[in-house]
């Protein structure tokens, strides 16, 4: 296990496991070469979870949340370590938003390479990414971006870059580590203007994004970000 992990991945399976009465637990391998996953969930209660799949997807594929405030044709720009997250930034977010999905950017790094890549397609300086050659009006970044277990890029580094290279446009990071103290750190960066919480659902977090924007525009600042 990495020595700069939050762990914070580990906590929301273990929870997901207690939550359906069973256990999770990791054991060392040998010679510290490998680690063994265990993972118990009573049968019945599986069953349980596996039968009520179908009924979720149906109600999720029938309605589709409607925003109050939409900003539409957005250039968006998100990059983060989860390839799950990001297939969610594609398949849900940004057409949610109604963004400009031609000239988005959505990339889940495993090279540092890729995180320049990023930083360039933000700046318009990706034609391939970008046909309009217009800087994105939103970045969202992963606070944590574990690159292939090679090192950790910091959202906040990578605000700074941007910011450092003339980029005025929102910059809000997504991350699971809320508390006040890394709510301070943040906006001492001096590159973000807010944050969203991972455990947040598309809709919810769709909505936040577009207040963040519109205080933006208007010059406000949210008095928790202060």
């Amino acid at each position: 296990m990495r020595s700069n992990s939050t762990n914070s991945g580990l906590a929301h399976v273990t929870l997901a496991c207690k939550g359906a009465g069973g256990s999770f637990s990791l054991y060392m391998g040998s010679e510290g070469k490998s680690v063994i996953v265990r993972m118990k969930v009573p049968a019945k209660k599986l069953k349980q979870l596996n039968d009520s799949v179908p009924r979720l997807q149906a109600k999720r594929s029938s309605s589709r949340p409607e925003l109050k405030t939409v900003f539409p044709g957005l250039r968006v720009c998100c990059i983060d370590d989860s390839k799950i997250l990001c297939k969610g930034y594609t398949k849900l977010l940004l057409p949610l938003m109604q963004a400009d999905m031609v000239n988005s950017t959505v990339i889940c790094p495993t090279s540092p390479e890729d995180v320049e890549s990023f930083v360039e397609a933000v700046l318009a300086g990706n034609t391939a990414s970008n046909l309009t050659g217009k800087a994105a009006d939103i970045v969202v970044l992963d606070q944590n971006i574990d690159i292939s277990n090679l090192r950790t890029v910091y959202g906040t580094d990578v605000a700074l870059t941007l910011k450092t290279r003339g980029y005025n446009g929102l910059i809000l990071l997504r991350t699971g580590n809320l508390s006040p103290d890394d709510k301070k750190a943040y906006m001492a960066s001096g590159a973000v203007h807010g944050w969203l919480g991972k455990d947040t659902n598309h809709a919810t977090t769709a909505t936040q994004i577009f207040e963040e924007y519109s205080r933006k525009e208007k010059g406000t600042v949210l008095e928790e970000n202060l």
